[in-house]
């Protein structure tokens, strides 16, 4: 993996408690800008996560980049880890390797279309019934179109990143919202959610209009 992912990885895994969204009082997120690629970490709160491990986590689009180097962060501190993406052989193959580096640990997946509502909850279920409780549940998948001026770009493009980063993130926060209310209460901000984004990249296609 690139140098910039392993790094941004540990910093995101180690930081997770600058914001946090708490559960039972759950609020929707809302974003921060960032010029980070990886975009900003939604919620209303600070939460120390690092130090605890044995956590149930949830990446989306975790087959490959980001989403799979932050996989081998928590695989490394001991958390259980579900994985989704959309392109199975993909996934398949990120899950062999990850088992294959942590053959102590636990990691699970299945193909997922974030801008499916009905998938990504099959996705909650799996999480549910694998690696349960859920604590942290990070929506990762985005999309972006080709570089170019708006009036150039298909619709379909379009459409499958609005799908992707707006859809796939209220689709996911969604079905976390869900699951982590449906689990045992505990003291404390115990259940978080966390949205990454392409802030950067958005900044510089709104230059080009």
């Amino acid at each position: 993996l690139p140098a910039w992912h392993q790094r941004h990885a540990r910093w995101l895994h180690s930081q997770f408690g600058i914001l946090w969204m708490g559960m039972p009082d759950v609020r929707m997120p809302y974003s921060t800008s960032s010029k980070h690629r990886t975009g900003s970490l939604c919620g209303v709160a600070c939460h120390a996560l690092a130090s605890d491990t044995g956590k149930g986590v949830v990446i989306t689009g975790g087959s490959k980049g980001l989403g799979y180097a932050m996989a081998k962060e928590f695989l490394a501190a001991g958390d259980r880890v579900v994985l989704c993406g959309r392109n199975a052989s993909r996934l398949q193959a990120a899950l062999r390797a990850l088992r294959q580096a942590f053959p102590q640990g636990q990691v699970e997946g299945q193909p997922c279309d974030v801008a499916d509502a009905a998938q990504v909850d099959a996705l909650a279920e799996l999480a549910r019934n694998t690696v349960g409780p859920v604590s942290i549940w990070i929506n990762n998948a985005g999309a972006v179109t080709s570089k170019r001026l708006l009036a150039d770009v298909p619709a379909d493009e379009i459409a499958a990143a609005v799908g992707a980063n707006v859809l796939g993130s209220l689709f996911g926060s969604r079905a976390a919202i869900r699951l982590m209310r449906s689990q045992p209460a505990a003291p404390g901000p115990a259940y978080h959610v966390f949205n990454l984004g392409f802030s950067s990249w958005g900044a510089s296609f709104s230059k080009t209009a």
